[in-house]
């Protein structure tokens, strides 16, 4: 049995028509779909040469249409070959190939004989060739009435009898094995359908899959309630006049090169919200997420889609916008009655903390208030002696002077967003243009540098989060999808790596989970720490003993050196900071490596809170902690590897969320950037710092207080 494309599905050689390799990776291990051989590469030397007669009769197998039948000959031996495509959506084709010699043996034996007798007893001749031919065709014609049922469907294939001739019968058993092969393989594949289907349609999002045309491919329970069309048969140029996609607040239908399902098949990550779809009674704007799917080769073979409906969040945005109107408003007017009042005035504009400049037509202003709140004025003891857009950068300053135009020309407040670079540091501010006279216009301009903080903060959340979600939940699907497949059956061992392999991604999600839940609650003050007196002797031992056992996997030598000391703390949060640290010097350890952890009690009127080597040296790396005085006595823990070391202008970013020394870490190490920022805000809520020092090539050394307290 083969494809129409010539990969081989199954035979009655007994050969295995599925590539069970296992791959380096895991994540290869699982397919889009089976891994079929080529026929042409088939182990059997006889389908080969099958293959390559067929392939040499027609352009490709699925050009075979109807029943082929043709005779081959092969290592001095002719064959009968009949190929029979099968009338269901899959296009399959069976071949059946008999040796000429042995199925014809008994006829050419019984025509000679004929031959002979033929002038003694014509009729008796003619009546024993009309027996033998029935005798032997009856098996033949047995296999074509199940080879029809089955090309007609699988549900009801009448067995076929066993027969005497041993060719013809070792022809039954095989055709009856191959059935079993692909009754089986249906059944295995349609649970896996219906399992995979239930889990897609509980999300709760709509989700959507296209093949390489565009062509919708699946579309889940919450897709169907959006997209009343359902699955349609439109390609990729045709998804917006099928579909009705517009862009948001037009007429006119989405363009398709700029669809996110035609950027995903471009390879491409999209997002976009300008989508709206028609349902015929209202227009429902929709969020886009677009991903694609690439083969072992690179190339794109699925664009993966999820969309929901954003109308209560347009909503917000238009009652956010006429509250901004609002508000521009009511500062023009509350700007033109103050120049009644300059004091009154004054107060007012100091209060808010944006540039507030009076502007007239060429650019000069007249007017400038709070010099201070942006970054681009040059110099600033002398604001009046060039215009606006001399200070700007060159594509600011043209787009600047342009909403001063329009803002003048139309009467309409214009609004403009940039973002430029400023002794090294890059900034973004919005400048708000609001006509006030014919030649003269009032600039209010805010920097918005935290804004775009967090939505790039964000943005790394997506796909910090996604990637550590995707990975574990690949390898656990291809796990158990082999292990469903009945593949691993004699083989326990493998099995159960399988299983162990589950486990083990099924535990990282529970900590990237754990993770972020942590540090929410501790960002957002909800956690109220339980603060009792320990023993930081007792919170060491528990943290290096729960990590001894794999710093010994790792091959890394923890050395601790501590002295009693009694604290005010939260037991649990103390030793998740010290697991956190000890965790991350063993995972950038090399074997044979060794880590240190040294406490030491200093007192009040030390000023060199950082800086002392563990082991006696001169540790001096470069550091982020400014060495303040601590006004009452204090430990100072430390925690010394001899890793790769970490540059400088990454010792303060660490501390922050998702962030890690290389972004490649998260892939080949693990972990999601949130250990250290946990760690931060423990420490910081105990009323101590936390700081790193490093050089590179020499390790890292990681280090924080905690107040010594009168108990």
């Amino acid at each position: 049995m083969v494809e129409p494309g010539g990969n081989l599905v199954a035979t009655s050689t007994g050969e295995l028509t599925f590539d069970q390799q296992a791959r380096p990776d895991p994540t290869q291990n699982v397919a889009v779909e089976p891994r079929r051989p080529p026929v042409s590469q088939s182990q059997n030397p006889l389908t080969r040469a099958v293959a390559a007669s067929l392939m040499a009769q027609h352009d490709s197998l699925g050009a075979i249409q109807e029943a082929q039948f043709s005779d081959l000959r092969f290592q001095r031996q002719r064959y009968f070959v009949e190929a029979t495509p099968l009338r269901q959506d899959l296009g399959w084709i069976l071949v059946t190939v008999i040796p000429t010699s042995e199925l014809m043996a008994d006829i050419y034996g019984n025509l000679a004989r004929t031959a002979l007798l033929c002038a003694l007893a014509l009729l008796g001749s003619v009546g024993l060739g009309l027996w033998t031919a029935d005798y032997i065709t009856k098996p033949i014609l047995s296999l074509q009435r199940a080879t029809q049922a089955f090309t007609d469907g699988m549900a009801m294939v009448p067995p076929t009898q066993p027969i005497r001739i041993q060719e013809v019968e070792a022809l039954r058993q095989g055709f009856d094995h191959m059935v079993g092969q692909l009754v089986r393989s249906f059944q295995n594949l349609k649970d896996r359908e219906n399992t995979l289907d239930t889990f897609l349609n509980g999300v709760p999002v709509a989700l959507s899959v296209h093949d390489q045309r565009g062509q919708m491919l699946f579309l889940n329970a919450k897709g169907k309630e959006l997209l009343v069309n359902g699955i349609a048969l439109a390609d990729a140029g045709h998804l917006a006049e099928t579909y009705q996609l517009y862009r948001a607040g037009s007429d006119q239908l989405y363009p398709t090169d700029e669809l996110p399902v035609v950027r995903g098949l471009r390879g491409e990550t999209d997002y976009t919200d300008d989508v709206e779809i028609e349902t015929g009674d209202r227009r429902i704007p929709l969020e886009v997420h677009t991903i694609p799917v690439f083969n072992i080769l690179g190339q794109v073979i699925y664009s993966i889609n999820t969309f929901q409906d954003i109308s209560e969040r347009r909503q917000t945005e238009r009652l956010r916008a006429n509250y901004q109107q609002e508000l521009e408003r009511q500062v023009a007017t509350q700007t033109a009655s103050l120049v009644a009042s300059e004091t009154t005035k004054q107060a007012l504009i100091n209060a808010i903390p944006d540039l507030l400049m009076r502007l007239g037509r060429d650019g000069l202003p007249l007017e400038i208030y709070n010099l201070e709140a942006v970054n681009w004025l040059g110099d600033k003891a002398q604001p009046y002696e060039a215009t606006m857009y001399q200070n700007l950068p060159g594509p600011v300053a043209e787009e600047r002077q342009r909403c001063v135009e329009q803002a003048l020309a139309t009467g309409t407040i214009q609004r403009q967003e940039y973002e430029f670079v400023s002794r090294g540091q890059t900034f973004c501010e919005e400048a708000r243009i609001i006509p006030v006279t014919q030649d003269e216009v009032l600039v209010v301009v805010r920097d918005i540098s935290d804004r775009y903080k967090v939505d790039r903060l964000k943005d790394e959340f997506i796909s910090i989060v996604s990637h550590e979600l995707r990975t574990p939940l690949t390898a656990i699907r291809g796990g158990l999808g082999i292990l469903a497949a009945g593949v691993l059956q004699d083989r326990p061992q493998k099995a159960q790596q399988m299983l162990h392999m589950a486990l083990n991604n099924t535990e990282r999600l529970i900590r990237l989970v754990n993770d972020i839940l942590d540090l929410e609650r501790l960002a957002s003050g909800r956690v109220e720490l339980r603060l009792e007196p320990c023993q930081i002797d007792d919170l060491i031992d528990q943290s290096a003993g729960g990590l001894a056992a794999i710093a010994e996997v790792a091959q890394v030598t923890l050395h601790i050196a501590s002295e009693p000391a009694l604290v005010l703390a939260d037991p649990d949060a103390i030793v998740q900071t010290l697991t956190n640290l000890l965790g991350n010097a063993i995972k950038f350890s090399d074997p044979g490596q060794k880590i240190w952890l040294k406490v030491e009690r200093l007192p009040a009127s030390s000023a060199d809170v950082n800086g002392a080597d563990m082991n006696g040296a001169d540790m001096n790396g470069t550091g982020t902690h400014d060495g303040e005085r601590s006004p009452q006595p204090y430990l100072r823990i430390a925690v010394q590897d001899q890793g790769r070391g970490i540059p400088a202008d990454r010792l303060e970013v660490i501390f922050e969320r998702f962030q890690q020394v290389d972004v490649s870490d998260s892939r080949r190490r693990g972990g999601t950037g949130l250990g250290l920022a946990i760690c931060k805000r423990i420490v910081e809520q105990h009323g101590g710092e936390i700081w790193a020092e490093s050089q590179l090539g020499q390790g890292s050394t990681f280090f924080f207080t905690l107040p010594l307290k009168e108990l």
